[in-house]
């Protein structure tokens, strides 16, 4: 009598390990399912987003847009077109695992990944804007380089870089606050930085163009005044 006690007290959680084992397999095989049909449309997904962004030249753009060099700068050595695939399959992984693991019950889990792909979304407008400052920055630090490269004074690849990293840093403030990780404080200290930035460059900028907007207003006015006289000549004749 006292052995079968003690079988059964060893049984006891065997068995309902294996009731509920047994319950809740209709939903593994569900949520095992899913993930193999995920797997697939991971797959198609990533095969099609790679020829899309090859037949839409978006190679060639990010080639433009120096996306190719920031991206060697992370340590990623893949191209644009792979990189953007590889991603995509990875995002419809997270999506039907979610799903697999609401199936078959584990909701802590499902929680967790719904958390990481709602915010999948913030992560790629801010690399976005990101890149668009990176790009923006380097076009117009370029330009202000040329424009100043005549002008005494002015130290004309320091006036570009700063330009260029002013306009980076706006996008840095931008990128962090899509993430939500941008404090108060640090958007005020980023502001503080970039205007500081701003105001050293603008003053000497300023005082070295002074002489160029004189010359450039006595220029307007004299033409106009040689316009007007222009009539009055023909009139007299």
């Amino acid at each position: 009598m006292a052995n079968n006690k003690v079988v059964e007290f060893f049984l006891a959680p065997v068995k309902r390990v294996g009731a509920d084992l047994y319950e809740a397999l209709p939903g593994i095989f569900e949520g095992v399912v899913i993930l193999i049909l995920g797997i697939i449309l991971a797959y198609i997904t990533k095969v099609v987003v790679r020829r899309l962004v090859l037949a839409l030249h978006l190679e060639r753009l990010a080639r433009r847009l120096r996306t190719a060099s920031i991206l060697e700068r992370g340590d990623v050595r893949e191209s644009v077109a792979k990189t953007t695939a590889i991603l995509c399959f990875w995002f419809v992984i997270l999506i039907f695992l979610r799903f697999s693991f609401q199936v078959v019950g584990f909701e802590t889990l499902s929680k967790i990944l719904g958390s990481i792909i709602s915010y999948v979304p913030n992560i790629i407008i801010a690399i976005v804007i990101m890149i668009l400052a990176w790009a923006l920055g380097a076009f117009i630090g370029g330009v202000v380089r040329v424009e100043t490269s005549e002008i005494k004074g002015i130290n004309s690849y320091l006036a570009g870089k700063v330009v260029q990293y002013v306009i980076i840093g706006v996008g840095v403030v931008m990128a962090l606050e899509k993430l939500k990780i941008a404090t108060p404080f640090m958007i005020v200290f980023i502001a503080l930085v970039l205007f500081g930035a701003i105001l050293i460059f603008a003053i000497p900028v300023g005082l070295a163009l002074k002489g160029r907007i004189k010359e450039a207003v006595d220029n307007m006015l004299s033409n106009r005044r040689e316009k007007r006289k222009r009539p009055e000549r023909g009139e007299e004749e």
